[in-house]
């Protein structure tokens, strides 16, 4: 999978495990999403533009995935319409998610944006790691670990 400076050449379907996308800079690393079984993943503004890619793509587990080499998916693109029509869908989608993301962001508090995540996949997003996790909600990791703590005893 794709490393901050390299160019990102495929898409990625997962169809089980789980995808960290992270920035990282000298002084910290930051999660922008988890991706998980049934979504797609890629370093979507380097597989867009072809430029470095300024984050990296993580399994968090064994992940089992297919993928689309660019080149391919252009080329079906321009000889079929229905996959043109799947790659307008899927840009659709992913600026829905991106949308809401930011949204969450600024809206919602820490314990709420983690309630939501682990409505998506429960099991997973209580084995992913406190520092990934703290990481993504913008909180130090005690934060989280206080947070995980009260969800634990309401649920």
């Amino acid at each position: 999978m794709c490393q901050a400076g390299q160019v990102e050449q495929y898409l990625y379907f997962i169809h089980a495990g789980a995808v960290r996308v992270y920035h990282q800079t000298e002084q910290q690393e930051f999660t922008l999403n988890f991706h998980f079984a049934q979504e797609f993943v890629s370093a979507f503004s380097s597989f867009l533009t072809q430029t470095p890619s300024r984050v990296y793509l993580q399994a968090l587990e064994n992940v089992h995935a297919s993928r689309i080499y660019r080149a391919h998916l252009y080329q079906s693109y321009e000889q079929h319409h229905p996959a043109e029509r799947l790659g307008r869908l899927f840009a659709e989608t992913l600026f829905v998610h991106k949308t809401n993301r930011e949204i969450d962001l600024l809206s919602l508090s820490a314990e709420e944006q983690y309630v939501n995540l682990l409505r998506k996949n429960p099991k997973l997003v209580r084995s992913l790691s406190v520092k990934h996790l703290a990481s993504y909600l913008g909180i130090h990791p005690e934060s989280l670990s206080r947070i995980r703590q009260k969800v634990n005893h309401i649920s």
